[in-house]
């Protein structure tokens, strides 16, 4: 004789299930992955590791702020709070741009910046050993560490920890709204 299990053994079991399936470690396949938005700054193509930022916005307007510093373009509002915006190409050494930024990336832990760009070419999987070192290619710039090729295209990774350390050397409030 068989017996059925009753429903609460089996809302049981699968509850079980379900909580066991947080505590196993994700498997991750090859040599792991890298997610990557790709993007241009001043026409080049750039990408932006996924775990690096904390998002990607479609800006609706800048506001200017007064500043000495030519990278800071100004504020944006976003989800109800007020996020400081600075031009990403600036940050890596291009001529500071007073075009519209029409997409930011959010960065930072306690309080988002915004790392504004001129265009999204999409987002795309690396693996790991796609990405490869920018000395290597020629391509080593000032906050770029690696190179990843998309298609037919060679794209230089933005370092953004290298770019929020060189934001508080100078000493910007990168965890605030202040400005120096």
């Amino acid at each position: 004789m068989t017996t059925t299990p009753s429903l609460e053994e089996t809302l049981r079991d699968l509850r079980e299930s379900f909580d066991q399936s947080f505590a196993i470690a994700p498997v991750v396949e090859g040599d792991g992955l890298e997610d990557i938005l790709a993007v241009r700054i001043a026409g080049d193509p750039y990408g932006l590791r996924m775990r690096e930022i904390r998002g990607l916005v479609a800006t609706r307007r800048v506001v200017p702020v007064p500043s000495r510093r030519p990278e800071l373009l100004g504020v944006a509002g976003h989800r109800g709070a007020v996020v400081t915006v600075y031009s990403l190409a600036a940050l890596l050494g291009y001529p500071v741009d007073v075009a519209p930024t029409p997409w930011l990336a959010l960065v930072g832990e306690s309080e988002p910046l915004g790392f504004g760009f001129a265009a999204f070419d999409g987002f795309f999987r690396a693996r790991g050993s796609d990405l490869r070192a920018a000395e290597e290619h020629g391509r080593a710039t000032l906050h770029v560490r690696s190179v990843v090729v998309m298609g037919n295209q060679l794209r230089r990774v933005v370092d953004v920890p290298s770019v929020l350390r060189t934001l508080e050397a100078r000493g910007e409030d990168v965890g605030s709204r202040k400005e120096t």
